[in-house]
């Protein structure tokens, strides 16, 4: 619907007098109402074109979901609640779940801005009385928690079905007679700004522009002032728990950090390297019982349908043993990012990324440019990567199988790294065969790791649970081990397809460091 705003210094009185004697306007009603917008801390409903707004209405919640780009609410979905929900499969069965869950998946929902407003509506009859088109203005402010923060006022056109004249009368009066411009914004990104958030701020991927011609240590120092940058914005949600990806995204940052100081060679001193490597070691280690799980707990309803129908209801007390291992996990993180080792090595690591880069090195790589040193280290995990591939076959233990997803991982972690080195297009079919394996290996590994997982909960548990629960965990383990061996029958087949001719191709041209000339005869 057509809305104009009005500018802070205008005199609302005087514009609304005009208005009402300009179009013959008469006061319909006056309401107050609050509106909350409500996404996931990395915007994913933002990113998803989407909008989802409660509103009280009638004693309970109005929620709606709107299509951002929809001027007259076209596709929008609603929902009658009692409260809002923390997560999409809190709401019930309907559209609206639906359509929220395929854009947040596993996220919380988190209040992002609140917006309280007064809003006159007048209303404009035709000659038989009926009301052919209705304005509203409307007084909008945020809600913080230091109190309200005045946004500027608006004027909306209502249009009505079968009076689209009156609609276009209204709108032309208001801006050639008020002077008033269409709003460019929308009001939650207006809102939004007031508090300091920038919409879509947040994202855990690396986004980096790395001039190809700067020293790879200073190179490398970006990225790991940015993977800090992820790590830091997610340590509360992790240890408040709001939702698993907080502790995902963390982890991962620590693993990419890691990654960043062991297979970028040569660019600081080795004792440095050594002791950030164990101490973000620890952090991985601490962290690693209560992201595993985070998973199992998420998977659990998957798990259980798994196995017969008539078996399902023995699987119950898995989920309360799994839950009381959870809460001791997440105490045991809480205490190691409280603690001060944790917060030293913050310290000490921000102090030496944030460091320039001595003007000279003694160390081989940190005066090379990083477009040289990047391919170099590419080249050498692609090559791994297809060394220790096509060494697999039908015979080899799992154990191969994981140590190639390893490499595979620290091939993906250069690649994002240095990804705007090199051309877009070329990097987004290596990395997307990359990806393929990795889910088949991670797939393996997963499924590996689960099976023995849920065959050791056997043993605290045949002291307090029936003989039909104990065998419903073996009947599950089995079932673990045949998918597993099913996606070790298909790894062939994946693994094909990363190291075909065409993809060995352009790793070559694209990473392969050229041969120095050798010099002429004089």
């Amino acid at each position: 619907m057509p809305q104009f705003v009005v500018p802070t210094d205008a005199d609302l009185n005087d514009l609304e007098r005009r208005l009402i004697d300009g179009l013959a306007l008469e006061e319909d009603h006056e309401t107050l109402t609050e509106r909350s917008w409500t996404d996931t801390f990395d915007w994913r409903l933002d990113r998803a074109g989407l909008r989802l707004v409660a509103e009280p209405h009638d004693g309970r919640l109005l929620l709606s979901c709107t299509p951002t780009k929809s001027a007259d609410g076209a596709g929008e979905v609603r929902l009658r609640l009692n409260d809002l929900p923390r997560f999409a499969w809190d709401l019930p069965q309907s559209e609206l779940r639906q359509t929220i869950e395929a854009a947040v998946a596993m996220r919380a929902l988190l209040p992002r801005v609140m917006v309280r407003s007064t809003a006159r509506t007048l209303a404009q009859r035709d000659g038989n009385g009926k009301i052919v088109v209705r304005l509203v203005i409307e007084t909008p402010s945020v809600i913080t928690p230091q109190g309200e923060l005045p946004m500027a006022p608006q004027i909306q056109v209502v249009p009505l079905k079968g009076y689209g004249k009156a609609t276009k009368r209204a709108t032309r009066f208001i801006r050639q007679k008020l002077g008033l411009s269409r709003s460019r914004q929308d009001e939650v990104t207006v809102a939004c700004g007031l508090l300091g958030l920038t919409i879509g701020a947040y994202s855990s991927k690396l986004d980096l522009a790395i001039d190809p011609t700067v020293r790879a240590d200073e190179a490398t120092k970006q990225v790991c002032r940015r993977l800090l940058e992820i790590i830091e914005a997610n340590q509360d949600g992790t240890c408040q728990q709001i939702d698993t990806e907080f502790l995902h995204d963390f982890r991962v940052a620590i693993r990419r950090t890691r990654s960043a100081l062991a297979r970028v060679r040569g660019v600081f001193p080795s004792p440095t390297v050594a002791r950030f490597q164990r101490e973000l070691r620890w952090v991985g280690q601490v962290t690693g019982p209560a992201r595993d799980l985070d998973v199992y707990l998420l998977q659990i309803d998957q798990l259980q349908k798994i196995v017969p129908e008539p078996m399902q209801p023995h699987l119950a007390p898995l989920r309360p043993w799994l839950e009381t291992k959870h809460a001791e996990a997440y105490r045991d993180l809480v205490t190691a990012v409280g603690s001060p080792r944790y917060q030293k090595l913050l310290a000490d690591w921000r102090t030496f990324i944030e460091a320039p880069v001595p003007k000279r090195s003694t160390l081989p790589n940190a005066q090379r440019p990083i477009v040289k040193v990047a391919s170099e280290e590419i080249w050498r995990a692609y090559r791994r990567a297809l060394d220790d591939g096509g060494a697999i076959s039908d015979q080899s233990p799992s154990a191969e199988l994981h140590k190639l997803r390893k490499t595979c991982k620290k091939l993906r972690y250069l690649l994002e790294f240095f990804r705007s080195l090199f051309p877009p297009t070329a990097m987004t079919q290596l990395i997307g065969a990359l990806k393929v394996l990795q889910a088949n290996l991670g797939e393996i590994q997963d499924l590996e790791v689960q099976a023995d997982f849920i065959a050791a909960m056997s043993e605290p548990l045949q002291r307090e649970e029936s003989a039909a629960t104990l065998m419903a965990i073996g009947v599950l383990v089995d079932q673990l081990r045949r998918r597993q061996a099913a996606r070790i029958a298909e790894f062939a087949i994946v693994f094909a397809a990363f190291a075909d001719q065409g993809n060995r191709k352009l790793a070559r041209k694209l990473f392969k460091p050229k041969k120095a000339a050798g010099r002429r005869p004089s």
